[in-house]
């Protein structure tokens, strides 16, 4: 139930005061936080902080449902979308709180700058997936006294 405010913000839906846990998207005003994410299957990635919400395409072929519309037969059915790599997408909190305008065919600064932002935060996360070793066991004895490791 951790992750129910987050869930339920996705789904358009107000949160319940009395959850416990936060919603992940929320930025307080004053926050410098950046949220960074990459899509599981590593054909989106991006950023949210207080001021933009930034996404680029980062490969071909990927499909979603986008949507429902209503087929010859007066179905209604999914409606599939894609969008080719190299795509973006920009969006200011402030002007465009459900980040429905994309200003990046505007603000062509703005995104060159946030594009290479992902590319390096991208190439950080490879370098660390690079360099990743097993746990030695006093490494891992430590975090079993902080609770972080074994036990059930």
């Amino acid at each position: 139930d951790r992750l129910a405010p987050t869930l339920m913000r996705r789904c358009a839906l107000l949160p319940d005061e009395g959850l416990d846990g936060r919603d992940l998207f929320a930025l307080d005003a004053d926050s410098d936080r950046r949220l960074w994410f990459q899509l599981s299957g590593g054909w989106q990635a991006g950023f949210r902080d207080e001021r933009h919400h930034f996404i680029e395409t980062l490969e071909d072929g990927h499909t979603w449902i986008a949507g429902a519309e209503t087929n010859a037969e007066g179905r209604r059915v999914p409606r599939y979308a894609s969008e080719p790599r190299g795509t973006k997408h920009l969006f200011e909190h402030a002007s465009d709180p459900g980040l429905e305008k994309n200003l990046a065919p505007e603000r062509g600064d703005v995104v060159a700058r946030c594009a290479d932002e992902v590319a390096e935060w991208l190439a950080t996360r490879e370098s660390a997936r690079q360099t990743r070793r097993d746990m030695t066991a006093e490494e891992e004895a430590e975090l079993e006294k902080l609770g972080y490791a074994g036990g059930q």
